[in-house]
């Protein structure tokens, strides 16, 4: 006996719950100077440059934020950069640097 998942009784009309987070995660504090800031900068190492606005790292912001690795992606909390170099195809990588500032 075949089952089709994809027409489970239990799955037809559930929908998925989506989740959207804008607030910080974490409120850590530094030192008396204030709260703690971060450069965050995403390198891309590609065989074929592309345009800069297709790097698309606003998602790796998200997911630096809901790990809890930044507390916050606020021009306040972070300095920001993102660039791409040029690499062979076996050389190709995303490199994510995060420094406390």
């Amino acid at each position: 006996m075949s089952h089709d998942h994809n027409h489970s009784p239990r799955l037809q009309g559930a929908k998925p719950k989506r989740t959207v987070r804008n607030e910080p995660l974490a409120t850590t504090q530094g030192e008396a100077k204030g709260p703690t800031r971060f450069r965050v900068s995403v390198t891309s190492f590609r065989s074929r440059l592309i345009d800069p606005d297709n790097l698309c790292s606003k998602f790796i912001l998200d997911c630096c934020r809901y790990a809890g690795l930044i507390p916050d992606d606020s021009a306040k909390a972070i300095e920001y950069s993102c660039s791409q170099v040029k690499c062979s195809k076996e050389e190709e990588k995303t490199v994510l640097t995060i420094e406390r500032i």
